[in-house]
């Protein structure tokens, strides 16, 4: 977690370098629904308060026009729960966002948070047995918001939405139910006097790359017997230019997880290749700001050592290039609404010698010309 907390200092740290743009704030009054029997009496009316920082990705280029003023930023979040059971929550996010015109000053408004949050309250088995939510005060935090967005003077807009805000610590500790946080969104936007919009990102390359990953993640099974389990990961990507900031990934991931062998009370028995070993064909993309990338992965399972879990997973994750060809990579791997880990390691890129033509239709005719033979 200090790994993760260090690379959203980075963040941030890209972006205030960059052209200023606008402040925002908004209020966030919901719930705390309990998706869980073991949750019911935590559920509770929650009010929440958030305060970012935004910059336009890019102005009058393809980007702005396609995605109606795309802006990427930063926030700090804080949320009262609703009880001494519950606590607060706080959250220091990374977002991004990007709209569809309604009219010539209105636009409906799309947004997509990731950061990590902190709980100040948690199960404790003698002092808040109550909370089955969350098992550790450090977790991930997440926020998807849609909203409308209209001037109310010439230099603030109005944003009028619903949105859903997430604490989760990945099976970090346990218990790892989850806090879910449906609600409304009021805010309100300050633009900036005299801003001069200029990219907050480097361009990325129209050359297809290779990348091979190594990465770990720790979990536990259950409250009861809170062991530490630590699985492995490496992978083979093949990744495609969309534009100038997007990328389209494809490849294969091998897991070695040792959760197969879990029994409460029992001690782990050997591992053998055929009982922990998932092997899995992987598609996804991301989205890349000056040296963060924001990753989403789907996978489909082609082998596992039995069906204890879904057949295919899906993933979210950030990125921070170190160079041109070393990353530093952290996921959150999930089957549907059920979190497995977080994975953290390193990816080296191997940028290719030529040129491609960028576009989602190129980057199919490329991966299917793969398997055509050579005549």
């Amino acid at each position: 977690m200090k790994r993760a907390i260090f690379w959203l200092f980075q963040f941030c740290f890209i972006f205030l370098c960059s052209a200023q743009a606008s402040w925002e704030t908004k209020v966030l009054p919901g719930f705390l629904v309990p998706h869980n029997p073991a949750m019911q009496n935590q559920m509770r009316h929650v009010f929440g308060v958030e305060i970012g920082r935004q910059w336009r990705i890019d102005s009058g280029g393809n980007i702005d026009r396609r995605q109606h003023h795309p802006v990427a930023g930063t926030g700090l979040v804080f949320f009262n729960l609703g009880s001494s059971v519950n606590g607060h929550g706080y959250a220091w996010n990374g977002f991004y966002e990007a709209g569809i015109p309604l009219g010539s000053k209105t636009s409906l408004r799309f947004r997509l948070s990731v950061g990590i949050g902190y709980l100040d309250k948690q199960f404790e088995l003698n002092n808040n047995r109550w909370n089955r939510a969350i098992g550790s005060h450090v977790n991930g935090f997440m926020q998807a918001l849609g909203y409308f967005e209209s001037p109310l003077g010439k230099r603030v807009d109005m944003q009028l939405g619903l949105g859903l805000s997430h604490y989760s610590n990945g099976n970090w500790g346990q218990p790892n139910l989850g806090i879910n946080l449906p609600g409304l969104v009021l805010g309100l936007k300050y633009k900036d006097k005299g801003t001069r919009y200029t990219p907050t990102r480097a361009p990325l390359e129209n050359k297809m790359a290779w990348e091979f990953s190594f990465r770990a993640g720790k979990r536990q099974m259950s409250i009861d017997d809170p062991r530490n389990i630590v699985n492995y990961l490496v992978d083979a990507v093949w990744s495609y230019p969309h534009n100038e900031i997007r990328r389209w990934r494809g490849g294969i991931n091998v897991f070695y997880d040792r959760t197969y062998l879990f029994e409460k009370f029992q001690p782990m028995p050997k591992a053998t290749l055929g009982r922990v070993t998932e092997i899995a064909i992987t598609g996804g993309h991301e989205y890349k700001f000056n040296k963060l990338g924001l990753v989403t992965d789907l996978g489909v399972y082609i082998y596992r050592p039995d069906s204890r879990k879904r057949m295919y997973y899906e993933a979210i994750g950030l990125r921070y290039y170190a160079t041109k060809n070393l990353i530093f990579f952290n996921r959150l791997k999930a089957h549907l609404t059920s979190a497995d880990y977080f994975e953290w390691g390193i990816t080296w890129q191997i940028h290719g010698k030529n040129e491609t033509k960028p576009g989602f239709v190129n980057a199919f005719r490329s991966f299917v010309s793969f398997f055509q033979p050579v005549e």
